[in-house]
């Protein structure tokens, strides 16, 4: 992916030279990477001359066809990396109480709007349900009335209501 990088740098700028400069190598350096590149793809990309390079017509169709792949593999990367730390992807919350009305309906919703990239999935059970799923990691966060159970670790008290959310200490959001 990265000799496929510094081929598309050298096409922006006609120019080994200039590309090498860009992208901190020796020219000699990038020219090998290119020859190499060229030769796993068994497809001249370059028309080389004194006065720089041009994309060959093979190589203009693999830039713009791997200009857009590269934007995918950044899309995807960036997708992953924030569904790891919780700013993207599904959660399934386990509850005990109503979202009716209250804080936490409050909660949920502050917490929808400033993380727009993650979809709910609810799940309505009774206390020991939920622990189960907890445990069975089919339940990412359980909200539980009452007090806290010491079976589950560390509690978080939300408000005075006693309600408490639960999660596996492994589990991206732990923290």
């Amino acid at each position: 992916m990265a000799s496929i990088r510094l081929a598309l740098t050298i096409a922006e700028h006609r120019s080994l030279r200039r590309a090498a400069l860009g992208v901190g190598l020796s020219e000699s350096a990038l020219s090998h990477r290119l020859r190499a590149l060229e030769e796993v793809l068994t497809v001249s990309l370059f028309h080389r001359s004194s006065e720089g390079v041009e994309p060959t017509q093979a190589g203009l169709v693999f830039f713009r066809q791997a200009c857009q792949a590269l934007h995918i593999i950044d899309l995807a990367v960036a997708n992953a990396a924030a569904t790891s730390v919780g700013n993207a992807g599904r959660l399934t919350l386990g509850l005990y109480t109503s979202l009716a009305s209250g804080q936490l309906r409050d909660a949920l919703s502050d917490y929808r709007q400033a993380h727009p990239d993650i979809e709910f999935d609810f799940v309505e059970a009774a206390r020991s349900r939920l622990v189960e799923g907890l445990n069975s990691r089919a339940i990412d966060i359980a909200v539980l009335l009452g007090p806290a159970d010491m079976n589950l670790g560390e509690a978080l008290p939300l408000w005075r209501e006693q309600i408490h959310v639960a999660m596996n200490d492994g589990h991206r959001l732990a923290q």
